[in-house]
C-alpha cells in the first residue's frame, strides 16, 4: 500500500501481489504529506507525515481495515 503523497495526500493505492497490478485504495482520513507505511500483521498502518494544508507535524497512526476497504 502506498498512501499519501508530495502533491496530493488524499489517495492510497494497494498492490495486488497475485496479480501484481495497483487498484485504488480508500481515501485518506486526513490530507497526509510523506506518511510512512508499514505492513502491521495482516493490514498496514499509516504513520505521521506532516497535514498537508498547515503543515503541522503529526503524530497519528491509521490503520487500514481491509475488510471494509478504510482506515481507522
Amino acid at each position: 500500500m502506498v498512501a499519501g503523497g508530495m502533491t496530493s495526500g488524499t489517495t492510497s493505492e494497494i498492490l495486488d501481489l497475485a496479480t501484481m497490478e495497483w487498484r485504488s485504495g480508500p481515501e485518506l482520513p486526513r490530507n497526509t504529506r510523506f506518511p510512512v507505511n508499514v505492513q502491521y500483521g495482516d493490514t498496514f498502518a499509516m504513520i505521521g507525515g506532516y497535514d498537508f494544508d498547515t503543515h503541522e507535524e503529526l503524530d497519528t497512526v491509521h490503520l487500514f481495515d481491509p475488510e471494509v476497504r478504510t482506515f481507522k
